[in-house]
């Protein structure tokens, strides 16, 4: 052990005294061309981001083994209607999860549970629970974009989200 830490140090050692002190030495000396380099590779690289050559996102929606939905029915809706729009919901995803097996008969299928609950008298969440990923061929943002085309515009709804990814915040709809 003691030999392989002095290794180490001596490699350090070594490193510091043949190539990190000369540059450092030559970096002092031209300070200000120095400067000016790391300034140009600071431009050079905000601008990289701002064009899209270099892609940068803060929160990144990463696709998860789960789709989510939101419904919130306008004010004053009817328990009956709300169960309706719930079932419409419910019906869509078992449609979605159906014609996927339907077309990969040697997949396990798209869905292992489905649950909702509400959360006033006007809105619910659905939780869908995806096979794992690599149990299925399509990503979770594609098992989203097919519930959603499969439920469609909903009657008195205000508010109908649904999100696949981790970032729960819900994508952007071109």
């Amino acid at each position: 052990m003691e030999r392989w830490q002095r290794n180490i140090a001596s490699g350090l050692t070594h490193f510091i005294e043949t190539r990190y002190q000369p540059f450092l030495r030559l970096c002092l000396q031209h300070r200000y061309a120095t400067l000016a380099s790391f300034l140009a590779f600071l431009i050079i690289s905000i601008n990289a981001v701002n064009a899209g050559i270099a892609r940068f996102e803060f929160f990144p929606n990463v696709p998860g083994d789960g789709v989510q939905a939101q419904i919130i029915m306008q004010d004053g809706t009817s328990a009956e209607m709300l169960q309706d729009t719930l079932s419409r919901v419910e019906a869509a995803a078992y449609q979605v999860d159906a014609d996927y097996r339907a077309k990969h008969p040697d997949d396990k299928g798209l869905m292992e549970h489905l649950i909702f609950y509400t959360e006033s008298d006007t809105s619910a969440v659905f939780m869908m629970s995806l096979t794992h990923a690599e149990e299925r061929s399509i990503s979770g943002f594609e098992v989203e974009r097919l519930w959603r085309a499969a439920v469609g515009p909903l009657p008195n709804v205000r508010k109908q989200r649904y999100y696949a990814g981790t970032n729960a915040g819900g994508r952007r709809q071109n």
